[in-house]
């Protein structure tokens, strides 16, 4: 790899790449890629003319041992025996905690601000994507089933389970994609659903979070995985069967950097249950509402009943006869996440989507961490299979597949999201120069297209060299007529 290729890779590892550290491990995504997925028929439900987009920029989570656990669980330092878990969620800009969204009858999701966050950062702790996930009806509304409208998949095998094609949304747990089973076995869930109590609020106290503001608010924040619940014996919680205790989260917002940072610290262990709540540690049962941790959640589902039948067992059977060890160590813990906002009417969407993490490439349709030829490949042929037929709502061929109901509908193909499928999603950034799809056209595109086209002259096309296509009018022969197509995109 020559100088600039490794410093290339070194940027994407630092855009996009996790890591290890004394101070946790941190996933981290780029800073202004929120871009607006609604979810409502004709994807036109109105927002708050205020709001902030809620924008990832890094989570962090570790083994955590706070110095005071029963006055003050943020102060402390991260400790590989610890017995709490610490999580920090940063996004650009300044994002206030979510109010209800009508689940409860109240539909007042700006209640704390004009930038509620919603969404979900799902935890897979025992690093098996064969247990955890949600029946259909809740799985819905998770990461695996809307988070190709960001024109990717996750990397890996998990990826394979994403639903890609809004018709697939068949709420039938028996057949593929399998969004479903997610491997998530817990969650920090800002779902608009339970009610929300400031419990100390910063600043001038006038009941909206605001710039330069650290407030702690008090719900049902943390969750364990709710297909469980008709299994479960667990009772104190939002129902019978749910493990989702009362959980404090810190929201602090930073002038210097502009940036809202969402704080989680909660027990891992009993004997860190003990040390919040100032007394002797409670041996496990099944009262959330007591001392609790994420160790007494695992040993249920460690020591679940053998008479645990249907898509229950399918998503749970695997952690029987594991160790509840085998989910604290917080290190090793996978992490997806999509977050968005609210709409300003109820009747829209439950929520407009605005951001996804942590390894989704748009353009990369197959996960393998890349976009290239294959991926190329599979939108034009999607195009040719799918244009002027019965899923294409113009019903003529025209070179572009129009999605019918588009924004309940979508495709992981339409990575404009303006709801066709045509050539131009190839270019999501919307112009065809930036032909390394990193969303500016600069001098990097100008270096990789010369160096494609230098390699591919006198080829067929399309010919890719790394990820960058140098047939770029397409017309299956690179020739200097490429050459010169790009250079007048180029100085548009």
């Amino acid at each position: 790899m020559n100088h600039r290729g490794i410093l290339c890779h070194s940027l994407i590892a630092l855009l996009a790449g996790t890591g290890l550290a004394d101070d946790g491990k941190q996933w981290l995504d780029p800073r202004g890629d929120a871009s607006l997925r609604r979810m409502d028929f004709g994807a036109n439900g109105s927002i708050g003319p205020f709001a902030n987009l809620p924008d990832i920029l890094s989570l962090t989570v570790g083994a955590w041992e706070p110095a005071s656990p029963a006055t003050n669980l943020y102060v402390g330092e991260y400790d590989d025996d610890g017995e709490f878990f610490r999580l920090d969620l940063v996004l650009a800009g300044v994002i206030n905690p979510p109010g209800e969204l009508g689940i409860l009858d109240v539909y007042d999701p700006f209640e704390f601000g004009p930038s509620p966050i919603y969404g979900y950062v799902e935890f897979d702790v025992d690093n098996d994507i064969n247990t955890g996930g949600e029946l259909p009806s809740v799985a819905a509304m998770r990461v695996l089933a809307n988070i190709a409208r960001y024109g990717g998949v996750p990397q890996g095998e998990i990826g394979e389970r994403t639903l890609t094609q809004g018709t697939g949304l068949d709420f039938d747990f028996t057949t593929p994609p399998f969004y479903e089973r997610s491997g998530a076995d817990f969650s920090l869930a800002f779902c608009g659903c339970t009610t929300v109590t400031v419990i100390s609020e910063g600043g001038n106290q006038d009941g909206t979070f605001d710039a330069g503001e650290t407030w702690v608010v008090q719900g049902r924040f943390f969750e364990r995985f709710g297909a469980f619940n008709s299994a479960s014996s667990m009772f104190g919680g939002s129902g019978f069967g749910a493990w989702n205790p009362l959980v404090k989260l810190r929201f602090s917002h930073d002038i210097a950097t502009d940036t809202t940072t969402i704080t989680l610290v909660f027990p891992l262990t009993q004997q860190g249950a003990g040390l919040m709540a100032g007394a002797a540690p409670q041996p496990f049962d099944f009262n959330v509402a007591n001392q609790t941790s994420v160790a007494e959640a695992i040993h249920e589902l460690v020591n679940q009943s053998t008479s645990i039948t249907g898509a229950v067992r399918t998503l749970s059977v695997g952690w029987r006869g594991k160790s509840v060890s085998d989910g604290l160590d917080p290190e090793s813990w996978r992490a997806m996440a999509i977050v968005g906002t609210a709409y300003e009417s109820p009747d829209d969407a439950l929520f407009v989507w605005t951001d996804a993490g942590f390894d989704i490439i748009m353009g990369d349709f197959n996960g393998n961490g890349s976009v290239d030829q294959n991926d190329e490949t599979e939108l034009l042929d999607y195009i040719a299979a799918k244009d002027g037929g019965p899923d294409d709502a113009d019903s003529t061929v025209n070179g572009l597949v129009v999605l019918d109901g588009f924004g309940l509908n979508f495709s992981i193909f339409d990575t404009n999201y303006d709801g066709t499928v045509s050539a131009a999603d190839l270019n999501p950034s919307g112009h065809p120069a930036d032909v390394n799809g990193d969303g500016v056209v600069d001098i990097l595109d100008l270096l990789d297209f010369f160096g494609a086209f230098s390699v591919c002259e006198g080829q067929a096309g399309p010919c890719f060299v790394g990820n960058v296509n140098a047939d770029f009018n397409r017309d299956l022969i690179v020739d200097i007529l490429d050459l010169l197509d790009f250079l007048q995109a180029f100085n548009e």
